[in-house]
């Protein structure tokens, strides 16, 4: 989990002022190596804020291309999704708009099969 920059200031600051960095960890929470590599990055940079990353590579770029010709020449297609925590499940695309008889389909036929027994189905 990202800790934000305004707790390794404060880890920081508790370390300047003489309290080890084990114990600041222990104090904020968090593990000692990052109350280590947030110390030492203070010391080496002046700053405690997050390296800069480059960008993710976005996964559908070599298909974009194929994607747009798809839309406009099917301009009504409806992309159904079930939403999880971490990402999406049961993608499927339709060809117009979105129907009772078409929901119940998705439902049985693509969403039901990914679930388990606990989760829950939010219907928006």
């Amino acid at each position: 989990m990202a800790i934000s920059e305004d707790l390794r200031i404060r880890l920081v600051k508790k370390v300047a002022s003489g309290m080890s960095r084990r114990r600041a960890a222990a104090y904020f929470e968090v593990s000692a190596s990052s109350a280590v590599r947030y110390v030492k990055r203070y010391q080496d940079k002046g700053t405690v804020a997050v390296k800069s990353r480059p960008p993710r590579k976005r996964r559908l770029d070599p298909y974009s291309e194929d994607i747009l010709d798809w839309i406009k020449e099917t301009p009504d297609l409806t992309f159904i999704p079930g939403l999880r925590c971490d990402g999406l499940t049961a993608p499927w695309v339709i060809d117009g708009p979105m129907t009772g008889d078409i929901f119940q389909t998705y439902m049985e036929t693509q969403l039901a099969p990914t679930l388990q027994k606990g989760h829950v189905v939010i219907l928006d």
